[in-house]
């Protein structure tokens, strides 16, 4: 499936009991597959402070 970048930022993190947050920015990997690396979270609703760092491994 193909996705523009900024179809990302529709995204929301969520847990099993409620979203704690969304997608702020999207890292992709350097060998030219162009597949997701990392995932920065804003989380600021959820957690005071921020931003999460998720990697895609």
């Amino acid at each position: 499936m193909l996705l523009r970048v900024e179809d990302f930022r529709d995204f929301s993190l969520s847990a099993t009991d409620d979203d704690f947050g969304a997608v702020d920015d999207v890292y992709f990997d350097s060998t030219g597959r162009w597949r997701v690396r990392y995932i920065v979270g804003d989380t600021r609703r959820w957690f005071f402070g921020g931003k999460v760092l998720i990697s895609q491994s």
